[in-house]
């Protein structure tokens, strides 16, 4: 008996000692799409994300993103956030580091750029129009009411052959019929 006992401590030394790497293994580093906080009623396609989602749910290419009654935070790049208002949908278009683009089909969100590299390409598609964000700042785009304001920071949209450059406390309509003409708010 005290051989089998023996055996069966060296075996599990062993089985503790290789698992030990598994244990500390950290989950991959955050990627564009991957799902930072839930709130309430949310989904990715027909999968429903709960609290459990968070840092393991990934919005990939193509996918879309519906809200309900919730919210969802996403990252685009590492210092870069997009908040999905309640009753709103985002596809991610292009996850890539360096050329990160969604659409906003309906509703709202907010991007928050805490930090942004000269090598990021980060666009929010809405309506015909894409808007390239460009500084540290807080974003607003409303796919609704086809509006695009910018409390801080700097963005240029693009619709067509026309480009419009957006400041600090500017908003832009995007009426089909009409120039892009930025405002004050």
């Amino acid at each position: 008996m005290n051989t089998s006992f023996a055996t069966l401590i060296r075996h599990s030394f062993w089985v503790l000692i290789l698992a030990v790497p598994a244990w500390c293994q950290k989950a991959g580093p955050p990627r564009p799409g991957s799902i930072n906080y839930v709130e309430g009623q949310a989904s990715i396609g027909a999968i429903s994300l709960t609290p459990g989602a968070i840092g393991t749910a990934v919005l990939e290419k193509d996918q879309l993103l519906t809200t309900q009654a919730g919210k969802v935070e996403i990252l685009l790049t590492p210092g870069v956030f997009l908040t999905v208002a309640e009753n709103s949908s985002v596809k991610m278009v292009s996850p890539d580091l360096a050329n990160t683009k969604v659409e906003l089909e309906k509703g709202c969100a907010l991007v928050e750029v805490i930090e942004i590299r000269k090598e990021n390409d980060i666009r929010i598609d809405q309506k015909g129009a894409s808007t390239k964000l460009l500084r540290r700042g807080l974003y607003d785009f409303d796919a609704d009411h086809a509006q695009v304001r910018v409390f801080k920071g700097k963005a240029e949209l693009y619709r067509g052959n026309e480009k419009v450059t957006l400041t600090d406390r500017r908003e832009v309509a995007l009426n089909i019929d009409a120039k892009a003409e930025v405002s004050e708010f």
